[in-house]
């Protein structure tokens, strides 16, 4: 098997793409919103000094949301 790598140089940093790979996120979720559905974003901030999965992590992006999804949710009956 042969495998090809390929790469593409980008006119930003990786920090750049990934808060730019965010804010497309929730303006995609935003348009999605409609009749009291949707996600609603409460907190979106960075954080640091918090140790995550046996201390592998240390800094990342803190994102508190709700979602709200009535009319994707089926109920059966009891």
């Amino acid at each position: 098997m042969i495998i090809k790598e390929y790469r593409v140089v980008l006119p930003l940093t990786v920090e750049e793409y990934q808060v730019g790979q965010l804010w497309s996120v929730a303006e995609a979720s935003k348009q999605e919103t409609g009749g009291g559905e949707g996600v609603e974003v409460l907190k979106n901030e960075p954080f640091s000094g918090v140790p995550l999965l046996n201390g592998q992590y240390s800094t990342g992006q803190y994102t508190h949301k709700i979602y709200h999804l009535q009319s994707f949710v089926i109920l059966f009956p009891h």
